[in-house]
């Protein structure tokens, strides 16, 4: 458990650090506007899917629709449902870890088609596939953040 706050917290200055380097040393005599980056960090991840293959991750709603970060989670009866997506455009094997974090703590959730709440759910995928899964996280009434991760398994 302390390992994957301890991750988690790498991941998010990992972030923070990786954001002040572009508006830093890609644009000096402007700022950059949350358009730039994002459109910064697309031409960069086509470029290395070129070069290397990516893998790319997501969340939908249950109708469909983007959950983009910041984005308002509803939830009924004390439970956020979800759509996991993940994109695996690698030329082999590969095996992930999906990890749910409620205000920074791990907690179990559940995987659509099976029975039993998880702490960590594992799933293979093969090159260049995609993998969409029901996921449904029991949550307090006085929660303030909801984090899902995805981690190659060692």
């Amino acid at each position: 458990m302390v390992y994957e706050k301890i991750l988690h917290i790498c991941v998010i200055c990992f972030g923070i650090a990786w954001s002040f380097l572009l508006v830093l040393f890609l644009s000096p005599t402007k700022e950059l506007s949350i358009s730039d980056v994002n459109v910064i960090e697309k031409e960069r991840e086509v470029t290395n899917a070129a070069d290397y293959g990516s893998v790319g991750y997501g969340l939908e709603n249950l109708k469909g629709k983007v959950i983009n970060e910041g984005s308002i989670l509803n939830s009924k009866g004390n439970e956020v449902s979800v759509v996991a997506s993940v994109d695996n455009d690698i030329d082999e094997d590969r095996k992930y870890a999906l990890l749910v974090f409620e205000d920074y703590k791990q907690e179990k959730f559940k995987v659509k088609n099976n029975e039993q709440d998880v702490n960590k759910y594992f799933f293979d995928m093969k090159p260049n596939s995609s993998i969409n899964f029901n996921v449904a996280v029991p949550i307090r009434s006085d929660s303030s953040e909801l984090t899902f991760v995805i981690v190659q398994k060692p």
